[in-house]
């Protein structure tokens, strides 16, 4: 639903005065485990599996201590000269933490908000996938996950693939040339809660010297059509 709204030019916006939205960190200790092969998902890992190794997030892999060696720099190849990491993995690995979710957040709609991955996240609640895979190397991934966090006790499995996905895997920013091509989730990581009904987006459109059009995109999950 889009409501389109005039206004003269000349506003302040102030959106972090506007963002009316709760939120939990999710940073920390996650149990972790690396899938090169790709068994994970036939193997069904989301619905239990016993990792052995822990790691910090956010962060990255080859900043904790696991991955391979990085291969010699070549001058002619951009993904090994440039900026080296210390350490060098390609493919998935899974995350696994438990959360407890407060009871003010009864009847709330909650997203899982990664700040900055590497090109395709995937996530499951309580050993059930909620919502679509995300794919994207330079926006964040956001996870909706409408009501399926209760309050209570709940374990989010999370799986990572920074490998060449959907023919964005060969970007630059992937390569020594960029920020390489790292494993992991930097920047904020939160779950996030909003009412049923909630400011999905705002646009801006400036019109003329005078006037300005902004589009607002509402999102609605209470089941109930707005008037």
């Amino acid at each position: 639903m889009a409501v389109v709204l005039w206004f003269a030019t000349g506003i302040l916006v102030r959106p972090d005065l506007c963002t009316a939205r709760e939120s939990l960190s999710v940073g920390g200790s996650w149990h972790f485990a690396t899938d090169k092969k790709s068994e994970g998902i036939r193997e069904r890992w989301f619905a239990g599996h016993k990792y052995e190794n822990t790691i910090e997030l956010p962060g990255t892999m080859d900043l904790a201590g696991y991955g391979d060696p990085a291969p010699k720099a070549d001058i002619d190849n951009q993904w090994t000269f440039g900026w080296r990491r210390p350490l060098v993995y390609t493919g998935s690995a899974w995350f696994e933490r438990e959360v407890v979710i407060p009871q003010t957040w009864a009847g709330k709609r909650i997203t899982l908000f990664l700040e900055q991955t590497r090109s395709e996240s995937t996530v499951w609640i309580d050993g059930s996938q909620v919502s679509p895979t995300e794919v994207s190397l330079l926006t964040s991934h956001r996870h909706d996950l409408g009501f399926s966090l209760t309050p209570g006790r709940h374990r989010i499995t999370l799986r990572l693939d920074n490998s060449n996905k959907r023919g964005i895997g060969g970007s630059y920013v992937r390569s020594a040339m960029g920020q390489g091509n790292w494993q992991g989730v930097t920047g904020c990581m939160e779950l996030q809660a909003t009412d049923p009904l909630w400011i999905e987006n705002v646009r801006f459109d400036p019109t003329d010297g005078s006037l300005a059009e902004i589009t607002v995109k509402l999102g609605n999950i209470t089941g109930k059509r707005l008037s």
